[in-house]
């Protein structure tokens, strides 16, 4: 386990705070609940109340990451003296509270997205333009709205039989490559250092209309996904309500 990975003073950076927190992505103007810098984080109500009650959560993270770094010690020979111990306890302290920090905001900021997703304004409604796709199958939207099941795959979406579109994107995911717009990121699991095999890529709305077409038709398809499926979901209700509606009908006429 490391000691010390200079997490807390790469929070202390504005550009770092913002890679580390929210990936490198832009953070739109309107979203006012959002730190973007570790000043701005303790000056928030919405975080800061919360990370209050962090504290004992934070030393007991660091009074676990010393021990472990004192037992593997004292099994290569190494004691670690009180003086050392005391040296480094604040410092080890600073890492944990950043660790802690950086999940505190995610999770903080999941439960302020829920909230914000109640709102109209953010509800894909069904009789919306974006919502007159039909890349969804009947049986598709039965199975995402089955409690059990909860999950489908739809075959030969956007209709790509000759494979047209696979090229273009493949073209689109190739160009985005060459053109540096990928980043090494992070796992939810190791929010502080980069990995090899996990890249990120932001590209804001017009570059990717402009740079990569395909790549932005596909987005926006898949952005309109919920919309058509608010509306396939209300259809599917509606004809289930009216068959059930219609079978009690002939059931009555039948005791007639």
């Amino acid at each position: 386990m490391t000691l010390v990975d200079g997490l807390f003073t790469r929070l202390m950076d504005p550009k770092e705070f913002q890679r580390i927190v929210y990936h490198g992505a832009k953070i739109p103007a309107d979203q006012n609940f959002l730190p973007r810098t570790f000043e701005e984080l303790l000056n928030n109500e919405l975080y800061a109340n919360t990370l209050v009650g962090l504290f004992p959560k934070i030393r007991q993270r660091a009074h676990v990451v010393l021990e472990n770094v004192k037992r593997k010690g004292a099994l290569e020979g190494d004691i670690m003296d009180a003086r050392t111990e005391t040296m480094l306890k604040p410092q080890v302290l600073n890492e944990a509270f950043a660790h802690e920090v950086v999940a505190m905001i995610k999770q903080v900021n999941r439960k302020q997205n829920a909230f914000l997703a109640q709102s109209k304004e953010f509800v894909a409604e069904p009789d919306s333009e974006q919502a007159l796709g039909d890349h969804l199958e009947v049986s598709v939207v039965e199975d995402l709205l089955d409690d059990e099941k909860g999950y489908a795959i739809q075959e030969g979406y956007l209709d790509d039989e000759e494979g047209e579109w696979q090229n273009l994107l493949e073209e689109d995911v190739h160009n985005v490559i060459q053109h540096g717009k990928l980043s090494k990121g992070t796992t939810a699991h190791n929010i502080s250092n980069e990995r090899d095999d996990v890249f990120t890529c932001w590209l804001n709305k017009r570059e990717c209309e402009e740079k990569y077409p395909a790549l932005s038709y596909l987005i926006e398809q898949l952005a309109n996904l919920p919309y058509e499926l608010n509306r396939k979901s209300m259809e599917l209700y509606k004809t289930s309500t009216n068959a059930s509606s219609n079978e009690k009908n002939n059931h009555k006429h039948l005791n007639l």
